[in-house]
Formats: structure tokens, C-alpha cells, sequence
């Protein structure tokens, strides 16, 4: 079974690194650079993203099925690719995921997102990769490594603004109504998204809920064990 790892926002293939060293030997892994030119790229809406992932995976694997595994920014979009082909998705993982945004918080939302928008292309980068750590969310969280160059400036832009939790298309029926094989992880330290997880247990969702110890918003790399040991599980 082919697992499929999509980063986070700002992200790149190489977060997943302390995932893979706990992953049995020769287990196929695709992780692709959803920064790097091309369909998969913040160029393409959200309403358009999934149909281009599962025409990509097509060439790379064919019409198997997958184990998807999505982390914030990539959890949002593992989400909707799994609302487009859930057929496709043996098992998923949606790490600090944030399914929905209420709707009294979309304007502010947009406010932050324009605001953000307007400093990725000010700022210099060690004053934007301060901005950006100091949020509430990352509090207690090691900064992951950061790729800067003058053409990622504004592609960040577009993946706050085309991948916007204000587009989730997800309503309280569609996630009850996942399966049970799609399961959701948040840090027992990350505040900002203990809410969401205690929303998702109130529905209720199908698929477990853990609250990872220890951890923060950064699962990925503050306990890639537990990540590891999601994926190779059968």
C-alpha cells in the first residue's frame, strides 16, 4: 500500500523525513512538493485540486488505493480529496486538520489572510520567519526548516488565499458521514486546535480521534513515532 504524505503550509517533502526513518524498509512513500510548479501547485483552486492529485497519482501508481496522510494545510486538502474519491482511501490521517471555519470567523480569517499575503511579498525573510513562529498555534513548537526565494513569495500568497479553510466544502453531515478508516490527530499541547477536536468527538466522527502527548501543532516532527506507526499499521 502506497502512502501518500502531503506537508504543510510553508512546507516542504523533507518535513516528513523524521516520519519516513520510522516506516518499514521499502514501503512505497509518495510525498510530493506541493510548492513545486505544476497541477499540484496553490496555482490550482481548491475546487480544482483534487480531481489534479488523483490525475497525478494515476500516472505515478495507477488506480490503486492509498493511505493519505495530510498535515494542516495538508489535511485540509487530504480532506477534500477524500470527499472527491473516497473509493481511492484505504485509510487517512488528517493531522491538525481544521475541517471547517465557522462562519463569524470567516472575515477575520480573510482579514489575516490578506494581511499575511501583503507581507510575504515586504518582508525580509528572517522577520517574516519570526512573524510566522510567533503565532499562538506554533507556542512551545521547534521552527521547521523554511525554503526562501523571490518566486515562492507569492505562490505562499496563493496557498493561504486558494487552499483558505474558508473553502472547506465540508459540513457536519459529510464528516459524519466518513468512515471510520479515516482518523484525525491533534497535540495534547496545541490550544488553538484542542477545540476542533473536542467539535469532531461532539458530532460525532467516525474515525479515532487522539490527542497526541507531548505534542504541539507540529506532530510531524515532535512525534513522528506515533505518525510511523499509524502508517505501517495494516
Amino acid at each position: 500500500m502506497t502512502a501518500v504524505l502531503l506537508h504543510g503550509f510553508w512546507g516542504q517533502p523533507s518535513d516528513w523525513n523524521a516520519v519516513l526513518n520510522g516506516l518499514p524498509l521499502g514501503m512505497p512513500v509518495i510525498a510530493p512538493d506541493l510548492y513545486a510548479p505544476g497541477p499540484l501547485a496553490p496555482t490550482t483552486k481548491l475546487n480544482e485540486w483534487p480531481d489534479k492529485f488523483w490525475h497525478q497519482l494515476e500516472h505515478e501508481i495507477g488506480g490503486a488505493q492509498v493511505t493519505l496522510v495530510g498535515y494542516s494545510m495538508g489535511a485540509r486538502l487530504a480532506m477534500c480529496a477524500v470527499r472527491a474519491k473516497p473509493e481511492r482511501v484505504k485509510r487517512a490521517l488528517f493531522i491538525s486538520g481544521r475541517p471547517w471555519l465557522p462562519a463569524e470567523d470567516v472575515e477575520e480569517r480573510a482579514e489575516w489572510e490578506k494581511r499575511f499575503c501583503e507581507d510575504f511579498q515586504r518582508l525580509e525573510w528572517t522577520d517574516l520567519e519570526a512573524k510566522w513562529q510567533d503565532q499562538s498555534v506554533f507556542s512551545g513548537s521547534a521552527p521547521l526548516p523554511r525554503r526562501k526565494s523571490p518566486e515562492l513569495r507569492e505562490v505562499l500568497g496563493l496557498s493561504l488565499t486558494n487552499w483558505s479553510p474558508r473553502l472547506q466544502p465540508f459540513g457536519e453531515a459529510e464528516l459524519k458521514a466518513l468512515p471510520a478508516t479515516m482518523d484525525w490527530a491533534f497535540g495534547a499541547n496545541d490550544q488553538n486546535y484542542l477545540g476542533i477536536a473536542k467539535d469532531l468527538q461532539d458530532l460525532p466522527v467516525k474515525g479515532q480521534i487522539t490527542l497526541v502527548p507531548h505534542a504541539g501543532h507540529r506532530i510531524i516532527t515532535e512525534a513522528a513515532d506515533f505518525v510511523s506507526r499509524w502508517i505501517s499499521r495494516e
